[in-house]
């Protein structure tokens, strides 16, 4: 008979969780447990404090394989028992395989990851304890102590004298009724993740299976250079320091540190420049101005020196390190409701992309020798030098290499393979042969109305790379002029010869939709027009794509209207798409089924009528979920082309899961995933990158016909 253990542990430490992580966090010698609060299935919650046996419902859980255990953030308990229960209290450790966690099930359903608001999301009876909650964070960090001056633990807080107990310096708040009170609240949580579970959908066997291979990914980690980490650091301090003096000279005094915006603000004004903002936008657009007084040019950019002076990442990825060196738990496993991961504390999904034509290993070089003087003599900004080489900070272990390899732009594949735009499908299989353009020219001759071929690195292949990168999902002017920002093109620059060499009828249509809603856009008639032009032939050029928005978007719609009835995405000839999608409303929940077999889900559908930009209204599918800006649950609207992009990007996500379980199978130990990138540490002399892009490189069974190109590279220091 099938058995689940719910279990809950309260810890205090003087170490910061957030900061570190939970593997720092553990191992630390002055973490340890207030209390573990556990049920098995339907029964009495119990509690356990230091001194109790080890609980019997523990030992079966371990031993019995028709056990499961759960919790909330299951990684917190795993680890706990892992560095603590069971080297101090002599508690089993239960199996991973055996391990369940309700966090990660929410995420999964496109549900807030906190016990909290996810038991809000779902409308439980049980709700959580918020003021429990405010006495957990008081009594989880020390009351006072360490003392930086104990002779015992030189004010590190970990007694050497007596291994695993924190220093008698160290006092915490432990008086008899706050314990007493954070064991109701301990209980109080199994309670809610106890109802939280019988509401969650169980992963599926291949997420679950892929969940556990992430707890494995998350427990090695990545080696941390700490001799660049620290030479970085007191480069980009020395030089932030100097910027200051150099601030307060230049401003007479009027802003003494180039963080003091609003004060930098006002003497910009004083000085006769208009400006309300100096966000990086901002400062670029004032800099290109001829007119500036020459002291507020410098101080300008002084503060654009210096806003790359942050070395918040160096110090995440140090506070993380473990006694073996390397940072642990960096991604989070479903973070994204397309099933992508995403990064925590490094962000290593978050990392500046060095400049063209920069050369980080000398860079690396140079910042390893830690004087500032040689920076200065290489490099104009020091501080750029060093955020062009954070990644670096991340090295292979002694005796290995990173094998690395990510899929080159799978997400305009994935696109074209979903709506069955076949011309460029063939495009992308003639540019991985040798035969044919990149798509970035491919799509410039499109916009243009010239082949390909004629087409150089200049500004009309940079507009089709933004196109491409912007469009594909029924994204506007708006859109594109976003994402030309990330790639420093401007396109009102381009004005003239955007106008002049597109097919006259977009650029007609183009004037027209401007006078009837670009106006009021907020946008430039020079920038927005040209964006429209570009959109225009872009859409031209790709019916299919433009159909399938459509197309998503009404079997949605009809989903919602009919529950319960199962709605295949059609094509306008009533035909289903080669790589099926399909959607139904389950309960309160709009399911996707994807081409993989994988659900994303969609919670609390319903259809609203909603204004348009263009003066109507529409029949809009509105949901419930968390804001990818605002991180609050609240209402979320959606359209054909956003249905579009979850679908790409999650089929992007199964490609990738489905190449790491494979690599991981042919011996390519995992360390990190970025975005549609994997990096295994192996052993040098062993493997080679030909075999690991081959395996990654195969194509799923369910994505036959997509077309995938896999680029690597191997080396003991990341990089892009």
């Amino acid at each position: 008979m099938k058995h689940i253990l719910h279990r809950d542990y309260e810890t205090r430490s003087v170490v910061d969780l957030q900061a570190a992580g939970t593997h720092a966090y553990m191992e630390h010698a002055t973490t340890d447990v207030w209390c573990c609060a556990y049920a098995v299935d339907e029964g009495p919650v119990k509690l356990w404090v230091p001194g109790d046996p080890v609980p019997d419902e523990f030992v079966e859980a371990a031993e019995n394989p028709d056990w499961l255990a759960y919790a909330h953030n299951a990684a917190f308990e795993r680890l706990a028992e892992h560095y603590i229960m069971a080297p101090r209290y002599g508690w089993p450790e239960i199996p991973l395989e055996r391990q369940r966690c309700t966090m990660v099930m929410a995420h999964a359903m496109a549900l807030p990851g906190s016990l909290e608001n996810a038991a809000r999301a779902l409308g439980l009876d049980v709700q959580k304890d918020t003021k429990g909650r405010a006495l957990m964070l008081q009594m989880c960090r020390p009351r006072k102590g360490p003392d930086p001056k104990c002779s015992y633990c030189d004010g590190t807080g970990e007694f050497y004298g007596n291994l695993g107990l924190a220093c008698g310096c160290i006092q915490w708040w432990d008086e008899p009724e706050k314990r007493e009170r954070l064991y109701t609240y301990c209980q109080h949580d199994v309670e809610v993740e106890r109802s939280l579970h019988k509401r969650l959908v169980p992963l599926t066997p291949s997420e679950l299976a892929l969940w556990h291979l992430d707890q494995s990914i998350n427990d090695r980690g990545v080696y941390v250079d700490v001799a660049m980490c620290e030479s970085a650091k007191r480069i980009v301090k020395a030089t932030a320091e100097r910027l200051d003096k150099e601030m307060a000279r230049v401003t007479e005094q009027r802003v003494t540190a180039c963080s003091q915006v609003q004060k930098l603000l006002e003497f910009v004004k004083l000085r006769g420049v208009d400006a309300t903002s100096l966000s990086k936008d901002t400062l670029t657009d004032i800099l290109v101005r001829d007119d500036l007084p020459a002291d507020v040019r410098r101080a300008l950019e002084l503060r654009r020196q210096a806003a790359k002076a942050s070395v918040s990442k160096i110090n995440a990825l140090m506070a993380g390190k473990s006694s073996d060196g390397r940072s642990k738990m960096m991604l989070q496993f479903h973070a994204a409701s397309t099933g992508r991961w995403a990064g925590r504390r490094f962000q290593p999904q978050n990392l500046m992309r060095p400049e063209d034509g920069f050369d980080v290993d000398q860079a690396v070089e140079a910042i390893l020798v830690g004087d500032l003087d040689v920076m200065d003599m290489m490099y104009e900004e020091p501080i750029s030098a060093v955020a062009n080489c954070i990644r670096g900070t991340v090295i292979s272990a002694p005796g290995t290499r990173f094998v690395t390899a990510d899929f080159a732009n799978i997400e305009g594949r994935g696109i074209a393979w979903l709506a069955g735009e076949r011309w460029k499908l063939d495009a992308f299989r003639a540019y991985d042969a040798g035969t044919g353009p990149d798509l970035y020219k491919v799509a410039a001759g499109g916009i243009f109305g010239v082949p390909p071929s004629e087409i150089g690195k200049d500004s009309r292949r940079q507009i089709g790379k933004v196109s491409e990168l912007a469009l594909g999902y029924q994204g506007g002017p708006a859109a594109f002029r976003t994402m030309a920002k990330t790639y420093g093109l401007k396109i009102e620059e381009y004005f003239d010869i955007v106008m002049e060499a597109a097919d006259p009828r977009f650029v007609d249509e183009a004037h027209e939709a401007w006078d009837a809603y670009g106006k009021s856009s907020g946008i430039a008639k020079r920038a927005w027009l040209p964006a429209e032009v570009v959109k225009r032939a872009w859409r031209h050029k790709h019916p299919r794509i433009v159909c399938y928005w459509q197309d998503l978007e009404n079997a949605a719609i009809e989903a919602v209207e009919h529950p319960g009835k199962v709605v295949p995405v059609l094509d306008e000839y009533g035909d289903p798409y080669a790589a099926p999608v399909k959607f139904r409303v389950a309960g309160s929940f709009l399911w996707l089924l994807l081409p993989s077999g994988r659900p994303l889900c969609y919670p609390y559908p319903k259809l609203v009528e909603k204004a348009t930009s263009w003066g109507t209204t529409k029949r809009t599918l509105q949901y419930m979920g968390v804001d990818s800006r605002t991180h609050k649950w609240g209402e979320q609207y959606t359209y054909g082309g956003k249905l579009a992009e979850n679908v790409t990007q999650a089929i992007a996500r199964d490609v990738l899961a489905d190449s790491m379980v494979r690599l991981e199978a042919a011996g390519y130990p995992i360390v990190l995933t970025v975005h549609d990138e994997v990096v295994a540490e192996r052993a040098l002399g062993e493997g080679s990158l030909e075999e690991f892009e081959r395996i990654m490189g195969e194509v799923p069974a369910w994505a036959a016909g997509l077309p995938i190109a896999v680029e690597g590279w191997e080396g003991t220091r990341y990089r892009k």
